[in-house]
């Protein structure tokens, strides 16, 4: 046997990145090749050398007469494309057989107009599946490279610094061992994802099939300068801000700190999985924005009525940072429950407390924290429900916020 007649198998991504135009990152169309032997969509070389006569890759100077058509090279992409396209479905055969048993195994001239349906989405289903897991890891790596090259410029860097031997070997361990703790974080944070697309793609599959990028995907708010992180809230992928804001008023409600106002200077910025850090490095990200107006690759800022899976493409442990603007009941100034008693509100709830050094009980938690401040204070009664506006605070005249804001 020839070594041309082997059934071998050429891994597709090891040529998609020469079949690619580097001006629009396209695949290439009419491809037209330089005198410096370099290609590009015709359209796109054409209108770059009529602007700056130069080549996009070598800077070489070109003028349009430099410019030939590649037939040979088009004829090569169309070949690739058709086995793509033959793999594909193979790829599809092969899972639906290997799931099937061999008397359901018939030719489609047996098979029902539902089950032909069924079968053209699920072969469109799993492919753009393992194009969205591979997408994710292309992310992980891309991270990773460039970790990796922070780490050995400044390993490189030690030898200036003016270290004994012993120093620069410390260090350079110390510099390793963290490359290798984020980049098993990073990993970590994959296998999370990875999960997460598996658990919503599963729930999803039990009504229809959709395309995996409209799916609902989970991610985490994090109200900066307010200690607030708040976790596993599901969007939609044509979910905005305004969902962002509904969901977070939720959330709040629920932990008894109710949103108070939305101010318009409110700034919402989308941190992907392998970007997400510590709310202090997240505000180093949004502080170095200020200061040059250039964002990570996967940090985004957010605007209205954008949609956040659709135009974002928000991806499953995403975190949504939430900077200024947001005011919570707790940052306004404490009002004693006589104050803010509705009569006509069955659900407001307090909590009481008693002063054992003012020696009286029904402190509501306002004056607890204020009037009664430093003293020996315990719980009275937790959660409860009053038919009136009680508070002994301003009964017993030490009361330092009634009336107050």
């Amino acid at each position: 046997m020839e070594e041309n007649d082997l059934p071998l198998l050429v891994p597709l991504t090891a040529l998609t990145d020469y079949l690619q135009c580097s001006i629009c990152m396209c695949s290439l169309d009419k491809t037209t090749i330089t005198v410096c032997g370099h290609r590009y969509c015709e359209k796109c070389i054409s209108e770059w050398v009529g602007r700056q006569h130069t080549c996009p890759c070598c800077n070489h100077p070109l003028i349009l007469s430099q410019l030939f058509k590649d037939h040979q090279f088009d004829s090569l992409i169309s070949a690739i494309e058709s086995e793509k396209s033959k793999a594909e479905t193979q790829y599809f055969e092969n899972l639906i057989q290997s799931a099937t048993s061999e008397n359901s195994k018939s030719s489609e001239q047996n098979m029902s107009p539902v089950e032909l349906v069924l079968k053209k989405h699920l072969k469109k289903g799993l492919i753009e599946h393992e194009s969205y897991l591979q997408t994710l890891k292309k992310s992980l790596h891309t991270k990773m490279n460039v970790l990796e090259t922070s780490t050995e410029r400044a390993v490189a860097d030690l030898q200036s610094h003016g270290l004994s031997q012993n120093e620069v070997l410390q260090q350079t361990q110390d510099l390793y061992r963290a490359l290798e703790r984020q980049k098993l974080e990073m990993t970590n944070e994959l296998e999370s994802c990875v999960a997460m697309v598996a658990e919503a793609y599963d729930r999803y599959l039990n009504t229809h099939i959709p395309r995996l990028d409209v799916l609902p995907v989970k991610a985490t708010v994090v109200l900066a300068g307010k200690n607030i992180s708040i976790p596993d809230i599901t969007f939609q992928a044509t979910d905005s801000l305004l969902e962002v804001r509904t969901s977070v008023e939720s959330a709040m409600i629920k932990r008894h700190n109710p949103v108070h106002s939305w101010e318009p200077s409110t700034k919402y910025y989308l941190f992907g999985p392998f970007a997400k850090c510590s709310e202090l490095e997240m505000r180093t990200v949004i502080h170095n924005f200020h200061m040059d107006g250039n964002l990570p690759d996967d940090v985004q800022f957010l605007t209205e009525g954008a949609k956040l899976g659709l135009q974002y493409n928000m991806r499953p442990g995403s975190v949504i940072l939430i900077l200024d603007g947001v005011k919570l009941e707790s940052d306004l100034p404490k009002k004693c429950f006589v104050d803010i008693y509705k009569k006509s509100d069955t659900q407001q709830k307090v909590d009481y407390f008693s002063c054992n050094q003012c020696n009286f009980k029904w402190i509501c938690r306002s004056c607890m924290e204020v009037c009664h401040l430093g003293h020996e204070v315990t719980p009275y009664i937790i959660q409860h429900q009053p038919n009136w506006a009680c508070c002994y605070c301003p009964k017993k005249k030490c009361c330092k916020i009634q009336l107050e804001g």
